[in-house]
This record gives structure tokens, C-alpha cells and sequence, in this order.
């Protein structure tokens, strides 16, 4: 049976907290101990220093990340960090020589040894070096224009730009280039350029252009792009590049897969288009939304971290997780990791962290009891089905977790802050949770309660009775913006109702309860209607002179009014709403 790894955060505040420490699990170790001296060698753990003066005169290797977030750090025989390593002060690091993952900075920072950062560097207002020379994003690196070739001689040789290339007919000959390019001329050569540590963006921007060959650039020698590389309406080869670490966009080219060849291109961060991809030597993309492509070359391919699942292809068996689109005209996907609101062409995407299973099912259990009744009335009737297996487990685990889940309660859902991080939470809240467990708080209060018998038609009797329902006028303050506890009440309001609230002003909500089902129906009413909770109710249904004549039953699902009339007619004239006699009536439940 597989072992599954769980990440678990240890706090060492005194010398006894390392005794916790389990080397069997991976861990995220986070000192808070101040001038001590620990004697690790090799960590297979995240480490975040938050206390000065801590000293690892003997630790030669950190598995995971490294992050130091307090003054006088020493690591003095350190080096190799497998993650990312984030520099918020100065330490010790002179024997560092590989840091695997990104590497942040806020601070000045000289690294004695050749590291060579092939990942994503972000610094902030500060100035990085490698043995006394600058790194890419530092304060030197800036961008250079090119209109013209003798402007290339003034370039920095050392690579440190950013470089525009605006000019026609113009040849680059840097082997490095530690910055981004944005080439928007035609013909723009570089022949001996190997690394580009940034983005690559080219274009010429005349669709005109390509038919007679402009547009056109030249990288026989490129192997590797840091960031994105963008080709939008141009023409070019990459005979030699194998690694793209960010994501490849290819637009408005004509027949792009013949426009673009990667005949050595072995790994890419991110593919998001609907063009037919061909890459015979592709092992690895850590992205794909595959949705709208409608074949691929990829006859070495051996995994895809994230598949944006697309039943035309047959590549699916190479993805480690495996996100199925739920709706047509929507962006709602889900995996075995949870639910996600994603678009393809929303830049951010790729950081857009899923929705957990278990949080997702104790919002609908707000709204469905049982998993079989979660089946029937949302699954079956609103999400696209996918004949994959993957997806019957998806579901098998939904149902698993169901009995092991319990729904929310409100004090429990305000306090969880992922409306910003999850766009998915606000379709939740509008489609799964009902005002009345927004109303189970300090805010709301009863203004008029009213029982009246209604008629309540059976389908599977084919009879009407007659039964007590309860209408009830409640009266909620939405809490003020400024009020920071208390601002996702109001979010989770305007996120089910649909519209921003007004501050310092009270709502009205008339509410019926169903009385087979107990199920309860609210809806957004004037302030004139507060203390009569029939005539409230009775002012939703806004109907014509005309129909009102000929009524014999009306029903409102919805927010949509059925009228069954004893003649067919045309409605006109003018509209008024229900008195409450004329809801009394008309009105009818289907049960």
C-alpha cells in the first residue's frame, strides 16, 4: 500500500521541540528559537528561519525550500537547496552552489560561488550578484530599445537587459541573454544566443507580412527560455530548444504547426492554446488544457502534471491529475484534488489553487442532505458527464467523503478567507447556500410572520389538498465594510443575490417554507412590505390586467411566474402585482 506523504508544519520554540521531529514524514520546520546552534547535516524538510542568530554549522543539504526571515543566519557548509530559497535578510551562504527552485530576494545578496538559476528569480528593491557579477532582475537589468544595427554595439556584454528590437533587419550576437525580449521588427537574427532567462515575445504585428516571409526571426542555436515564449503572426524555427519554463503561446499564425517546429523540445511549463500541438521529443508539460486542440504529435510524451481532460485526444493515460470540464458555458472543472473556476485565457491561471474536495462538499451539503439527492437534482441535471474513469472515482470519492464530511456552519464559513484566492467560492455561495443560513446571526430579526393554507398539488396522486404555510419578513443589517470580521456575511450576500449591497441600510427577505419537503424559498422584498409577510410575498408575482382576469393557478419557480389561465390569451395592458387574496387563490405548491 503507497504511503502517502503528509506535510506537517513543527514549530521549534525551545531545544525539546526537536525531539518531536519525525524524519519518517516530511515536515515544514519553522524556528523560532533564538541563537542556537542546530546540528542537522541533511534536511528533508521546508526550512523558515524566524529567529536571529541560528547557526547550521553542519547542514549540507535542505530537500525542500529555504526561507530566511530573520538577521544573522549561518550556514556555512550549506550547499544545495532542492526547492526554492527566499532571502528576506542576509546570511551565510558562502558554499552554496545549486538552489533547485525560484529564488526570492529583498535584500543585497552576493553568492561567492558559479550558481547557475535556471528557475524564475523575483527581487524587490534590491541587487543580486553571482561571484561579484548582477543576475538577471536586478537594479542593472533594464530595458534596451534597438532601431538600428549600430545600436547593437552599445549593448552590455555581460547580457544583464531587458531588450526591445524594434528595427528591421537586425543581428543579436549574444550567446546569454539574463532579461526578457520583445522583438517587434521583422528578420531579427540571433545566431549564437543559447539562453534566454526571461520571456521571449516576437511579433511583427502585419498580418500582411507573412506572405511574404517577414515576421520572420532566427535562433539556430537557442536551447532554453526562462519565462514565456509568446509567436504571434511570425514565422520561426526552433531547431535546438529543448526546455520552455513558462508557457507557449502561439496566435494569429497561419497553419501555426508548420510555422512552428520543435523538433528538440523536451519539457514546457504551460500549453493553453487550440492549435495542434507537434513536439516529437516532448517528455513532460506541467499544464495542459488540451479543451480545444484537436490533435497532437507527441510520441515521446511520458507525463502531464495537470490535463485539462479532452476526449478527442489520447493522452490522458500520461496525466498524473486530471481536471474535467462540468459545464459548457462555464469554466467549472474538477479533479481529485478539488473543484477549480478556470478560463483559459486568464493569465493567472496556472496559480489558481483548487477548491478541496471536503470544503466543496460541506457547502452542498448546506443545500442537499444526502448524496444521492446531490446526484440527482445537481449532478445528473448540471454537469457534463465524462465517460472516463477517472471521473467515476472523482464521484466515488465525493460520496466517500459525504459520510465523513459535515456542512458548514456560518461562524465556521465567514472565517474561511478564499473568496479572493478562489473564485469558485462565489458560484458556491450562489448556487449551494441558502440566506437562511446567512440570516443565523446577530443581524437578522422576524418584522411579521403570517400562516395562511395554500394549494398543494401531488403529481403522483394527481389531486390537490390543501396545506399551512408559514411566510416570514426578515429584516437584516449587511455588515459595513469597514467591519473586517464580519465582511464576508456581506460578500456571501452580494455573491447569492447577485448585486452590491448599500451600507447603513437594512434588507427585507420574505421566506416560505415548503411544507412536504421543508425546503425554504426567499426572496429580496421592499421595505413597504416588512410587517405584512403575505402582501410581501404577493408583490414578487407581477402580472398583467389581462391575465389576472383569466387566472386559475400560478406558480413562480425560480423567480419565474407559470400562470394557467382558462383561455389562451395574449397579454396587455398594464401590470400590477397580486393582492394577497388574489395569492391565496391562485397560488399552488407542486409536490
Amino acid at each position: 500500500m503507497k504511503k502517502e506523504n503528509v506535510k506537517q508544519t513543527v514549530k521549534i520554540r525551545h531545544p525539546q521541540d526537536l525531539i518531536t521531529l519525525n524524519p519518517d514524514i516530511i515536515v515544514r520546520i519553522e524556528i523560532y528559537l533564538r541563537d542556537y546552534t542546530f546540528q542537522f547535516t541533511d534536511l528533508n524538510a521546508d526550512l523558515i528561519i524566524r529567529a536571529e542568530g541560528c547557526a547550521f554549522p553542519n547542514l549540507s543539504r535542505i530537500q525542500g525550500s529555504l526561507s530566511i526571515d530573520a538577521r544573522n543566519g549561518d550556514f556555512p557548509e550549506l550547499t544545495a537547496i532542492e526547492g526554492n530559497l527566499t532571502l528576506h535578510y542576509a546570511a551565510e551562504l558562502d558554499k552554496l552552489e545549486h538552489v533547485g527552485g525560484d529564488l526570492k530576494s529583498q535584500v543585497d545578496f552576493d553568492f561567492k560561488n558559479d550558481i547557475d538559476f535556471r528557475h524564475r528569480i523575483s527581487l524587490t528593491k534590491c541587487q543580486l550578484k553571482v561571484m561579484g557579477q548582477p543576475v538577471p532582475g536586478t537594479a542593472k537589468t533594464r530595458f534596451i530599445s534597438i532601431a538600428h544595427q549600430d545600436q547593437v554595439m552599445d549593448l552590455p556584454t555581460d547580457g544583464v537587459f531587458n531588450l526591445k528590437v524594434t528595427g528591421n533587419n537586425i543581428t543579436i550576437w549574444h550567446k546569454e541573454i539574463h532579461g526578457k525580449i520583445i522583438l517587434t521588427g521583422y528578420n531579427t537574427r540571433f545566431p549564437n544566443l543559447t539562453h534566454v532567462k526571461g520571456s521571449l515575445h516576437m511579433g511583427s504585428g502585419v498580418r500582411e507580412n507573412l506572405q511574404y516571409g517577414y515576421g520572420t526571426y532566427y535562433f539556430p542555436q537557442l536551447k532554453e527560455v526562462g519565462g514565456n515564449l509568446l509567436v504571434k503572426r511570425s514565422r520561426v524555427d526552433f531547431e535546438k530548444l529543448e526546455k520552455i519554463h513558462g508557457e507557449l503561446l502561439h496566435e494569429d499564425n497561419f497553419g501555426a504547426e508548420v510555422c512552428l517546429e520543435f523538433p528538440r523540445l523536451r519539457y514546457m511549463k504551460r500549453y493553453r492554446n487550440s492549435y495542434n500541438l507537434v513536439a516529437e521529443q516532448l517528455e513532460r508539460i506541467s499544464f495542459y488544457d488540451s479543451c480545444y486542440t484537436n490533435s497532437v504529435v507527441l510520441p515521446k510524451l511520458k507525463q502531464i502534471d495537470n490535463y485539462v481532460y479532452n476526449e478527442k485526444l489520447e493522452i490522458d493515460k500520461f496525466a498524473k491529475n486530471i481536471y474535467f470540464r462540468l459545464n459548457q458555458n462555464g469554466g467549472l472543472y474538477v479533479s481529485k484534488d478539488g473543484f477549480m473556476r478556470y478560463e483559459p485565457n486568464w493569465r493567472n491561471a496556472n496559480r489558481l489553487k483548487p477548491l478541496p474536495l471536503k470544503k466543496a462538499i460541506s457547502i452542498f451539503k448546506l443545500k442537499y442532505k444526502t448524496f444521492d439527492e446531490f446526484l440527482a437534482n445537481d449532478v445528473l441535471r448540471n454537469w457534463q458527464i465524462h465517460e472516463h474513469r477517472d471521473f467515476y472515482r472523482i464521484l466515488l470519492k465525493i460520496e466517500r467523503l459525504w459520510k465523513q464530511v459535515k456542512a458548514f456552519r456560518p461562524k465556521e464559513l465567514m472565517a474561511i478567507n478564499i473568496f479572493r484566492s478562489n473564485p469558485f467560492m462565489a458560484e458556491l455561495y450562489e448556487r449551494y447556500v441558502p440566506l437562511s443560513f446567512l440570516m443565523d446571526n446577530s443581524y437578522s430579526a422576524i418584522t411579521s410572520e403570517e400562516i395562511v393554507s395554500v394549494r398543494c398539488y401531488s403529481r403522483e396522486l394527481k389531486d390537490f389538498s390543501w396545506q399551512p404555510v408559514t411566510f416570514r419578513v426578515y429584516e437584516l443589517f449587511p455588515p459595513q465594510i469597514s467591519r473586517h470580521q464580519h465582511n464576508y456575511v456581506r460578500i456571501s450576500l452580494e455573491a447569492i443575490l447577485n448585486k452590491e449591497l448599500p451600507d447603513g441600510q437594512p434588507l427585507y427577505f420574505v421566506m416560505w417554507i415548503n411544507p412536504v419537503n421543508g425546503t425554504e424559498e426567499w426572496d429580496l422584498v421592499d421595505a413597504g412590505h416588512k410587517n405584512e409577510a403575505l402582501s410581501a410575498y404577493a408583490s414578487l408575482f407581477d402580472v398583467h390586467e389581462n391575465v389576472i382576469a383569466k387566472l386559475t393557478a400560478l406558480k413562480r419557480i425560480n423567480q419565474e411566474i407559470f400562470c394557467e389561465l382558462s383561455e389562451e390569451i395574449i397579454p396587455s395592458g398594464t401590470k400590477r402585482t397580486l393582492s394577497t387574496k388574489e395569492l391565496v387563490d391562485f397560488f399552488v405548491i407542486e409536490i
